[in-house]
């Protein structure tokens, strides 16, 4: 695997997340009734354990942004600040709360989600591990 490849698959989660948030943030194409609700939803403050997972996420999801950038330039130390960014930012999903989401948005998740495990997988095997040694 060739290191322009790695570079690209450790993007795409961050490539995919972008282009699900601009979209979550744009115009949907849901009926009045349940557009309303994601407004009504969005203006409502966040309280207790779910104000406190978010922040978690919130403070994990940076983390793997800036991380990724450790990744592509292959910095040893950036593949365990990523997974430790991804643990922080899967405390978000303890918490359930009902969101609307459009059929784009689900598949960039489904996208980054993906990704996200095929670069744990790719960073910490065979043959994407050399590329972190030291020279």
């Amino acid at each position: 695997m060739s290191k322009s490849l790695l570079r690209l698959l450790f993007l795409l989660p961050v490539i995919a997340g972008l282009l699900a948030a601009t979209s979550f943030f744009g115009n949907h194409s849901l009926p009045q009734p349940a557009e309303e609700y994601l407004r009504w939803y969005m203006s409502q403050p966040l309280e207790g354990a779910e104000l406190i997972l978010n922040r978690m996420a919130l403070i994990g999801l940076v983390g793997m942004v800036a991380s990724t950038i450790g990744l592509i330039m292959f910095w040893s130390p950036a593949r365990y600040i990523y997974l430790v960014s991804l643990l922080l930012a899967l405390s978000d999903q303890a918490v359930t709360l009902p969101v609307l989401i459009s059929g784009w948005e689900n598949f960039l998740d489904n996208v980054a989600q993906i990704s996200i495990g095929l670069n744990l997988g790719l960073m910490f095997s065979m043959p994407g591990r050399t590329y972190f040694e030291p020279k």
